[in-house]
């Protein structure tokens, strides 16, 4: 039985042809930030979704991009993507309401 996970972490490379990913992300360990790489096999049905955008299509993705990867893991510790959530940057907040003063 396989659990589904998740990994956030910026998009290091994306081979369409070969249905891969490979996501960085940075890590703590012994007191100490580094970089760690995992590997990912796209699923059969893999959605690429934003919460700006909706529904993307594979070609949406970019090297760079941040990510949440929703995986599972199969025997071998292969690591099948099924979801893949684009990280978009948190919008400035508002300053254009009338009647409103923002602190600076």
């Amino acid at each position: 039985m396989s659990f589904e996970r998740t990994l956030e972490g910026t998009i290091a490379s994306l081979d369409r042809a070969a249905k891969t990913l490979r996501v960085t992300q940075k890590v703590q360990q012994k007191g100490r930030f580094e970089y760690v790489s995992s590997g990912f096999a796209l699923g059969p049905h893999v959605s690429v979704i934003s919460s700006s955008h909706g529904v993307l299509k594979l070609a949406a993705l970019r090297i760079g991009q941040r990510v949440l990867v929703h995986y599972v893991t199969e025997p071998g510790d292969r690591r099948i993507a099924n979801t893949i959530a684009v990280m978009e940057p948190a919008p400035s907040p508002r300053t254009d309401f009338p009647g409103v003063q923002v602190a600076k």
